[in-house]
């Protein structure tokens, strides 16, 4: 069974964690698009607690990224105020990355990622958009105007990301919107490290989804 819980609406972070802790499991469900013209296999890396991504590189490697928060992820800070910035937020946020040989494939993530994985997904999407999606993270990273820090306990290098970090901005939130710019679609809170990949649905003649059925 995936793990994870379900943010209720309540008028505070706090309320709001302590909500989550109390109800059941609830999945972010992900459908990749049905029939990309030119399909390249990404990869959803499910840690626990948290999730990355990786994008197949032009250079025929690959390249896995991460966000989070600064104090906790970049400089591995785990006193009480930085534990209630990653929990709460609004704090300084990081974006990581990693750079990871090739060929690209679901079994050179695992030997090459030694960072623990509990759930690996492989996802096809259009190519166009992986590239367009890696560009935009590299310029980030590479636009930072900061020497990058490495955290061996993620095997990432960091650089701040300029969208602050917050509870219901995480890395989990963040990655499933890396996926929808990649055509997926995504539904459920998006908040903790519990995926539900779906298969996609046929398109019909029309070009369009058959409707999903209700109740």
């Amino acid at each position: 069974m995936s793990r994870g819980w379900c943010l209720g609406r309540t008028p505070s972070a706090v309320a709001a964690t302590i909500a989550a802790l109390s109800l059941g499991a609830c999945a972010t469900v992900v459908v990749p698009p049905a029939a990309p013209g030119q399909a390249e296999a990404v990869y959803l890396l499910d840690h626990g607690r948290h999730s990355s991504l990786v994008l197949p590189a032009a250079d025929g490697g690959m390249v896995r990224y991460e966000y989070g928060d600064w104090a906790y992820f970049a400089l591995n800070e785990r006193g009480a105020r930085a534990v209630s910035g990653a929990l709460f937020g609004p704090s300084t946020a990081a974006l990581g990355r990693q750079r990871l040989p090739g060929p690209a494939s679901a079994f050179a993530v695992r030997r090459h990622v030694r960072v623990s994985i509990e759930n690996l997904y492989v996802l096809e999407v259009e190519r166009e958009g992986v590239r367009t999606l890696r560009e935009r993270l590299d310029a980030i990273h590479e636009s930072a105007g900061e020497k990058p820090v490495y955290n061996p306990r993620y095997e990432l290098e960091f650089v701040r990301h300029p969208d602050a970090y917050s509870a219901s901005r995480n890395s989990n939130s963040m990655v499933a919107d890396w996926l929808q710019s990649l055509g997926c679609r995504v539904a459920g809170w998006k908040l903790w490290a519990s995926w539900d990949i779906r298969p996609p649905r046929p398109l019909r003649s029309n070009g369009r989804e058959p409707s999903r059925p209700q109740g």
